[in-house]
């Protein structure tokens, strides 16, 4: 599996919400994680902790009570390989801005690798739900810990193509 650079992989970054019926090896997965674990914290306090869960059950578990939480009892979080959860103190203010530079660097670390990977924000909603909580008791979360997103991951039918963007980009001098 080879590598893209930096910028291509910014470009190419994309939203993959289908994947083959394939298991992502886990040294690609740690590479992922530990990818997020460089991002930024406030004032380096580094309280995420990263779980990623390849068992297709707990997955699937997982996707059943987000999708009580959220009213679709048809959520399946889309069949992927792994989730990968990024978890902090309840207590952290940054809680957001730590969780998504996390996130992006994940994201921009699997498109890198070739893994296909969305951003699903159902978490932030029911993270503290007493269904939520007994499974992200089992995958041994500190109870005082929130989730506002859950990553999914797999190998990607296809890859994203780079869409154009609009967004403007004011110059000052």
């Amino acid at each position: 599996m080879s590598e893209m650079n930096l910028f291509e992989a910014i470009e190419r970054r994309g939203s993959i919400r289908s994947f083959k019926d394939e298991p992502i090896d886990k040294d690609v997965l740690l590479k992922i994680a530990k990818a997020g674990t460089y991002s930024a914290t406030a004032r380096n306090n580094q309280t995420r902790r990263f779980t990623i869960v390849t068992n297709p059950d707990l997955i699937r578990e997982l996707a059943h009570v987000i999708g009580v939480g959220i009213d679709r009892a048809d959520y399946d979080l889309y069949h992927p390989a792994a989730v990968i959860l990024v978890s902090t103190t309840k207590y952290n203010k940054n809680a957001g801005v730590e969780i998504g530079l996390a996130s992006q660097n994940m994201w921009l670390a699997a498109t890198a690798l070739g893994i296909g990977m969305a951003w699903t924000n159902q978490m932030r909603d029911v993270t503290n739900y007493k269904n939520v909580r007994q499974v992200l008791d089992k995958l041994d979360i500190p109870s005082d810990h929130i989730c506002l997103n859950a990553l999914v991951l797999g190998i990607p039918n296809t890859m994203a193509e780079p869409k154009a963007r609009e967004e403007v980009i004011k110059f000052v001098e």
